[in-house]
């Protein structure tokens, strides 16, 4: 089910993107499955995706550039 925000951690990179949950990147690659990196879902509003985000300790939090 949507709700309305992801955030695709990658730890290697040290990046937490916030997408919304309509973005075609998160459709396409939401199962995708890498050691480094992986999806938090489910977050209804931006302001509670960006407070999980910023507990992820990446050094970079942001928002996806196609999405928001």
């Amino acid at each position: 089910m949507l709700m309305g925000y992801s955030i695709y951690e990658d730890r290697a990179t040290s990046r937490a993107v916030i997408h919304k949950e309509s973005c075609q990147y998160f459709i396409n690659r939401k199962s995708e499955t890498l050691p480094d990196n992986r999806w938090h879902e489910g977050f209804e509003t931006k302001n509670e995706a960006t407070r999980r985000a910023q507990r992820t300790g990446c050094r970079y939090v942001g928002e996806c550039r196609h999405c928001s």
